[in-house]
């Protein structure tokens, strides 16, 4: 057959499967224009946000843990440095930065809370914009326990903490946090930022009698010592309490009941043995805890001390209480950020990649050098386990392209 005739064939049967298909396609009810679906009021706790930084334009993505369903996505500006849910589950607040010509042109940065039932933006409180530009990580923001201010991490390359009058929508202050940077909530009216030389700063809001709201600032012994053990800022929270993982495989555990926060506890997650094997906490969000139960998570890897922030392969389970490890899970990925749901019967959400390619594959690329870019061969996913047990539920799969922060309701 010539090439025209062929070229008619392919044209004739490709109208005649376009008129074949009018009457399926006649009846397709129309789409309604402008109608959003409705989530709960509150989150249920099974769900999870999953903040994607693989591009620099941000998202938050949101997925039921029992099902794997995608719920609902929010775009969250430019390399957003994080997100948080309220304490009661109805909002999202984002801190966002916007350029008016996409990457480039005047800059506007706010804070924008979003309706957690509907997604849609209830207000956005413009704020200075210095905010910390880097690898969307934990504490960039933080809310006080009451709800009332939020506070966000500055770096232009001076530090200072942006407070954010969320009753009012108003910027409360902004103020100089030499040498200190990420933020944990520590009561009704307090959030401390972490410092370089091991101690806190410790900011306390009152409102006054004419109703202004004063800023107290006060600082606090170090709890660890940067120059032999520092500290990881991925850590989590039981009460009163934070828990922060060293380099070496240490926990400290910080009372933050009062404006002076002091170190309570610090006990070892490893043997001796353990240690000389170089296991240690790895990951960008390597402790999880379930404040009901006080059950401890650390993912986990082997590796030098420059390794921590690669993929854990493993997450060990303690009694924060007792100190004891219960029980080793082996994860189905590796693993860069990890997160356990707050309710009676609680999820473990572990973010990762699988390989696309055979392993004899990637090995055989890494060896001859034509590797590349090694997320070529890599598909984001998040994995879901019994929190309990350590059973491996499910696997989430279209979490984004680097699925890197995780929060849960």
């Amino acid at each position: 057959m010539k090439l025209n005739q062929r070229y008619s064939a392919i044209v004739a049967a490709f109208v005649l499967a376009l008129v074949s298909g009018q009457g399926a396609l006649a009846d397709l009810p129309p789409e309604d224009i402008g109608v959003s679906e409705v989530l709960p009021d509150e989150t249920p706790m099974h769900w999870v946000w999953v903040v994607d930084a693989g591009t620099s334009f941000s998202r938050a993505l949101l997925f039921d843990g029992d099902t794997g369903e995608m719920k609902g996505q929010l775009d969250t500006g430019y390399w957003s440095p994080g997100m948080t849910v309220s304490g009661d589950r109805k909002s999202i607040l984002v801190n966002e930065t916007y350029f008016s010509h996409g990457s480039r042109g005047p800059r506007e940065d706010i804070v924008a809370v979003y309706d957690a039932s509907t997604l849609t933006p209830r207000l956005e409180i413009p704020v200075p914009p210095r905010r910390m530009v880097a690898l969307t990580m934990q504490h960039m923001i933080g809310t006080t326990d009451d709800q009332r201010i939020l506070g966000i991490t500055n770096f232009t390359p001076m530090r200072t903490l942006s407070l954010v009058d969320l009753n009012t929508g108003t910027l409360l202050s902004e103020e100089d946090t030499p040498g200190c940077g990420q933020i944990y909530p520590a009561g009704d009216n307090r959030l401390m930022t972490l410092c370089g030389d091991g101690s806190f700063l410790t900011f306390t809001m009152r409102q006054e009698e004419d109703g202004q709201v004063a800023i107290h600032r006060s600082g606090s012994q170090a709890f660890f010592d940067p120059d032999e053990d520092p500290v990881i800022i991925s850590a989590a929270r039981r009460g009163n309490r934070w828990f922060f993982a060293s380099f070496n495989g240490y926990i400290h555990e910080v009372d933050a009941a009062t404006d002076q926060p002091m170190l309570a506890e610090k006990w070892s997650l490893l043997t001796d043995k353990e240690r000389r094997k170089e296991w240690r906490t790895s990951g960008y969000q390597s402790l999880a805890l379930h404040e009901p139960s006080g059950l401890l998570y650390a993912l986990m890897h082997r590796g030098a001390e420059e390794t921590y922030e690669e993929p854990g392969e493993e997450v060990w389970i303690y009694d924060s209480e007792t100190k004891a490890r219960l029980i080793k899970v082996e994860l189905e990925h590796p693993t860069v950020s990890i997160a356990v749901s707050r309710d009676a019967e609680p999820l473990l959400f572990a973010s990762g990649f699988k390989t696309i390619v055979p392993t004899w594959m990637l090995f055989t690329l890494g060896i001859t050098g034509q590797l590349g870019d090694i997320f070529t061969y890599l598909a984001p996913v998040v994995d879901v386990y019994d929190a309990r047990t350590g059973k491996h539920l499910r696997t989430i799969e279209g979490t984004g392209t680097f699925p890197i922060e995780l929060h849960v309701p």
